[in-house]
């Protein structure tokens, strides 16, 4: 965080660090995706928030709420389907900005299944590291309202921290597992 951090102001920062502190503390990694999207409104202004993570077996989990409330799983699979070519190309250089239509913005029209969401701006941001890619951070705006610079900043951040957090989590697991079989 050290090199985006210089960009954000002091209260952003607080805002960044009280969330990453919440979501340091559960073992599993699904309770931190979940403390981790629920509270992505308190740093950007968002109606749906969301995170998708890719495991080792190919099964992805994805997480999504709108307006706070999780959405069912029915309509959660569809908008994975929807979101999977945008997690491909998001992990092929960096984040997404989508808008309704796409007159509005170079990467493309925000999927349909978000859109009846009411949704009408959103951003799809890789969690990778330098060793795997796990899957992305989404968020998305009811209003039509780009997000900032600065909202750009705080989300990789969060992503770039959520990703090492959820890899050290696997490390720990597979270190585990490992020393129970060599006793």
């Amino acid at each position: 965080m050290a090199s985006l951090s210089h960009e954000l102001d002091l209260e952003a920062v607080q805002r960044l660090w009280t969330l990453l502190t919440a979501i340091s503390g559960p073992s599993d990694e699904i309770e931190r995706a979940r403390l981790m999207t629920t509270g992505l409104p308190s740093l950007i202004p968002c109606t749906v928030s969301g995170m998708i993570l890719l495991h080792e077996t190919g099964r992805h989990d994805g997480l999504l709420y709108k307006d706070g409330a999780s959405l069912d799983s029915i309509h959660t699979d569809t908008i994975l389907a929807d979101l999977e070519p945008l997690i491909q190309e998001a992990w092929q250089g960096s984040s997404l900005l989508l808008a309704a239509t796409e007159e509005e913005t170079e990467a493309g029209r925000i999927p349909p299944s978000l859109e009846t969401l009411g949704t009408r701006v959103m951003a799809v941001v890789p969690l990778m590291t330098v060793h795997s890619r796990m899957g992305a951070l989404v968020v998305g705006r009811e209003d039509r309202e780009r997000f900032s610079r600065h909202e750009q900043i705080l989300l990789l951040a969060l992503a770039e921290h959520a990703g090492i957090g959820i890899e050290n989590l696997r490390l720990a697991r597979l270190h585990h597992q490992q020393a129970e079989t060599l006793q």
